[in-house]
């Protein structure tokens, strides 16, 4: 793979999570406190993981459409709320306390696994390793995102 191919790819890989997982858009605020009027609560018992209270399902990801050293990215699914940034990361630092934690672009990035000093969170090779990442809004007005990268 060629310098201009890598860069590319990275650049794709950055823009994709900044802007949700994987095609994840978040719809605009609608002036009431609903990410997506009547979207369905997250299922904490599906993912596995903890859920924060009230979080909104927007999408979700099969996984496996790439693969890192013939492993398979997971499925991942997103959710949305209107709560403050803080205040969910903080949710996620109670819950997950044995969880690697690294900040990205204003985002959190929530690890089961170390992994290590040279890791990047928003490279293909986080794909392929269960984790939880809390998007910063990008204006007044718009929710957090949370997207999950879980086993099935």
């Amino acid at each position: 793979m060629n310098v201009k191919r890598c860069a590319l790819v990275g650049a794709v890989l950055i823009l994709l999570t900044m802007v949700g997982n994987y095609g994840l858009q978040v719809p605009e605020a609608r002036g009431g406190d609903r990410c997506s009027p009547g979207a369905p609560m997250v299922d904490e018992e599906e993912l596995g993981l903890p859920v924060y209270p009230g979080l909104e399902y927007v999408s979700r990801g099969q996984g496996g459409d790439m693969s890192v050293n013939n492993t398979p990215t997971l499925p991942t699914l997103g959710g949305c709320t209107f709560d403050p940034f803080e205040e969910v990361v903080r949710f996620y630092e109670q819950e997950l306390p044995d969880w690697s934690r690294i900040e990205r672009f204003g985002n959190q990035f929530f690890f089961q696994e170390e992994p290590g000093e040279d890791f990047n969170p928003v490279s293909l090779e986080a794909h392929i390793r269960t984790h939880i990442t809390v998007v910063a809004p990008f204006q007044e007005g718009r929710p957090v995102q949370v997207n999950y990268h879980y086993q099935k």
